[in-house]
C-alpha cells in the first residue's frame, strides 16, 4: 500500500486555465417547450462538453429568485454547438405552471469544468413567453 504525504488541498486545473463561463443564458417559452439560448464564449475549443442543469418547481412550491436545487439535465458535445455565435436548445419535457431554472457549465476535453453560467428561469405556461 502506498503512503501519502498527508497534505490535502483543493483540486486544481493542471494548465491553470478553465473553460470560460457563459454569461448571457436566456430562456423563453415557445409552443410546448422552453427555449434556452446563449452566446458561445470565445476560447471554447476542442472536444469538450456543455453540461445543462435544470431545476423544476411545481405550482405552489418555491418562488422566483429563491434558491434552487439543480440536477443534471442534458450533456451537449462540442460538435453539437456552433464554433461561435449563438447556441439554442429546446426542453420539451416541461409541464404548464411549473417554474423552471437553468444554468450551464462548460468543460474541456480533459473533464475540467469552468464556473456555472448565470441562472435563467421561467414560469412555463405552455405559450410563447418573452
Amino acid at each position: 500500500m502506498a503512503a501519502g504525504c498527508g497534505k490535502k488541498a483543493d483540486p486544481f486545473c493542471p494548465s491553470g486555465e478553465k473553460p470560460p463561463a457563459v454569461t448571457d443564458l436566456k430562456v423563453s417559452g415557445a409552443d410546448g417547450a422552453v427555449v434556452l439560448s446563449w452566446t458561445v464564449p470565445e476560447g471554447v475549443t476542442g472536444r469538450g462538453t456543455c453540461r445543462v442543469y435544470r431545476s423544476a418547481l411545481p405550482p405552489g412550491e418555491g418562488c422566483p429568485g429563491c434558491p434552487r436545487r439543480y440536477v443534471p439535465f442534458r450533456v451537449l458535445y462540442r460538435g453539437d454547438l456552433p464554433e461561435r455565435g449563438s447556441a439554442v436548445i429546446e426542453d420539451r419535457d416541461v409541464e404548464e405552471r411549473t417554474l423552471y431554472g437553468y444554468r450551464l457549465v462548460l468543460c474541456d476535453d480533459r473533464g475540467v469544468c469552468g464556473s456555472p453560467s448565470n441562472e435563467a428561469e421561467i414560469l412555463f405556461d405552455g405559450k410563447k413567453n418573452p
